[in-house]
């Protein structure tokens, strides 16, 4: 994926007006560049984006005026900046698709585990999209790590993940050789995907929210991944793993290393 800049911009480093920017929180950008990115988030009227190869002041993420601004593939197909498309006729696939409105869960503010508590926090987001509540006076992905406790089963687990979905009323499809068109087809429902994989060395669960021609929009419960390491969710900033684009070959690496078709998913639905 590249940023192509088709007028003299400015870069922010908040989203504040540039104007209102010191000279340190700017960056004045000329027409024509064609910039590689690790990574990107539509916010509005801006864009968030995480260059792979290049610097300005010393920062590789920034923000971006959407309309002074392109995001191409490798091979400079647009990719639109709003997921506004008519549903798929039968056997047809949209090229880009997001479910709307799908809420964000951090589990770094999670009163248990917050390091290691990505699996029912993806579940409690999925839950939430199709209107589960908390039960207790607890967040929702709480209430699931202890109601997974009292039960005697494990987080970890992706049969016990599977169990909870059902014990609370919903339907999950889990399957251990799903592909990434199997995950297309489902969030082109408006459906999510709970996907397993080895972000970290012990393992990582993120939530699939939409796809387009570079790879998944994916919801990271822990922040935003790099092959270096995660930029972790602070509590001044609890929104770092959301809606961002992880390319289809980082899925496949992470994912599914042992070759295609081999994703651990959990096809969520009502």
């Amino acid at each position: 994926m590249k940023l192509k800049i088709l007028q003299n911009t400015v870069f922010k480093l908040q989203t504040a007006q540039a104007s209102d920017l010191p000279a340190d929180q700017k960056e004045e950008i000329t027409a024509g560049q064609l910039l590689d990115l690790h990574s990107y988030k539509i916010e509005g009227k801006l864009i968030k984006v995480s260059f792979k190869n290049v610097e300005f002041k010393g920062r590789n993420t920034w923000y971006a005026f959407a309309d002074h601004v392109r995001l191409v593939t490798s091979q400079e197909d647009v990719v639109a900046t709003q997921q506004q498309l008519s549903p798929p006729t039968p056997g047809e696939l949209p090229r880009q698709h997001r479910i709307k409105d799908f809420p964000y869960l951090a589990q770094t503010d999670n009163r248990y585990n917050p390091g290691g508590s990505c699996n029912v926090t993806s579940v409690a987001m999925c839950l939430s999209f199709f209107g589960a509540k908390p039960t207790r006076e607890a967040q929702l992905e709480d209430e699931y790590y202890d109601f997974l406790i009292e039960q005697g089963r494990s987080r970890h687990d992706p049969y016990d993940l599977k169990w909870l979905v059902e014990q609370k009323g919903y339907k999950d499809d889990f399957r251990e050789t799903a592909s990434i068109q199997d995950a297309k087809k489902w969030i082109a429902q408006d459906k999510p995907v709970i996907v397993h994989g080895y972000f970290t060395r012990f393992g990582h669960i993120i939530v699939l929210v939409g796809y387009n021609a570079e790879g998944f929009i994916v919801h990271d419960p822990y922040g935003e991944y790099w092959d270096s390491g995660y930029d972790m969710n602070t509590d001044w900033d609890k929104t770092k793993g959301k809606g961002l684009v992880y390319s289809y070959s980082l899925i496949e690496r992470t994912c599914s290393p042992e070759g295609p078709g081999n994703m651990w998913c959990h096809f969520i639905s009502k």
